[in-house]
């Protein structure tokens, strides 16, 4: 069967890149055009061979300029290619698998999430996947999405004023304190807080601050 998917791998770490390219080497449907180290090297080479797919390590630092940080630079490489009209897709691959990174990944156009530790029993998969126009997102990863989206259906229920005292209360504010921040009696705060604990269906303040963590609202 003739080679169909034509990919470029950007990954700063020589082992990672050998061991891509053994297993896709062994997926006859899969062509690795080329391999790089380097933000700018990943831009130069899907813009000179236009490869279906582009494997896109996110910490992948610059080789060119002084900017030699970690700080996903695969971001740029994303703006870069949106910017010169590019269609090469792009499957981030990376160790990063929690919020809110896959969230602005995603948005930031990448049309796969990949997390490294899954790679080996799912990279040539992910690959056709996004190659025949669909979104690959990792499991773990997915099942987060999920939880957080669901969350956030949830809080967008509440009023602007319970917005307000959700997240007051998941900083662990005391409801006396509350009260002084938003001029309202404690009396009105502890009314707000049954509200809210009801429309979330959360029993007490423990299971509001976990709530807040778990969707993303609040970081620990």
């Amino acid at each position: 069967m003739p080679k169909t998917i034509s990919v470029v791998l950007a990954d700063d770490h020589p082992v990672v890149l050998a061991g891509y390219q053994h297993l896709l080497d062994e997926d006859s449907e899969i062509h690795i055009l080329a391999q790089t180290g380097s933000v700018d090297d990943a831009v130069d080479l899907c813009i000179e061979h236009n490869p279906d797919i582009l494997v896109l390590d996110l910490g992948l630092p610059a080789s060119k300029g002084d900017d030699q940080t970690h700080s996903l630079g695969g971001m740029e490489v994303i703006k870069a290619l949106a910017e010169k009209g590019s269609d090469t897709k792009v499957l981030i691959s990376t160790m990063l698998g929690k919020s809110p990174v896959p969230e602005r990944v995603l948005k930031a156009g990448a049309h796969g999430y990949l997390v490294k530790t899954e790679a080996a029993d799912a990279l040539a998969n992910a690959i056709r996947t996004v190659a025949s126009g669909g979104q690959y997102i990792s499991p773990s990863i997915a099942n987060e999405l999920a939880t957080e989206s669901d969350a956030i259906s949830r809080i967008e229920e509440l009023s602007k004023r319970e917005v307000q005292i959700f997240l007051l209360l998941a900083e662990g504010l005391p409801a006396v304190e509350i009260a002084e921040k938003t001029s309202l009696s404690p009396k009105t705060v502890h009314a707000h807080r049954a509200n809210i604990l009801r429309k979330l269906s959360l029993k007490n303040n423990s299971d509001l601050v976990r709530f807040a963590l778990s969707s993303g609202v609040i970081q620990q």
